[in-house]
């Protein structure tokens, strides 16, 4: 039973890992697209997968 919460552990700490990186923004086709909503230091905004990310 303690394998099933430690795996549950690290799928909550990856994505956590992931969220820091990229923070979920606007729709977008091209880097163009996004709005400058990031905040230093994630001021750099990348148009992927059709969606706007703040990159640090």
């Amino acid at each position: 039973m303690s394998k099933i919460f430690k795996f549950v552990y690290m799928i909550f700490f990856l994505s956590a890992i992931v969220a820091e990186i990229y923070a979920f923004g606007e729709f977008c086709h091209s880097d163009s697209d996004c709005p400058k909503l990031c905040h230093p230091p994630k001021n750099v905004t990348n148009c992927f997968w059709n969606h706007c990310y703040c990159v640090r």
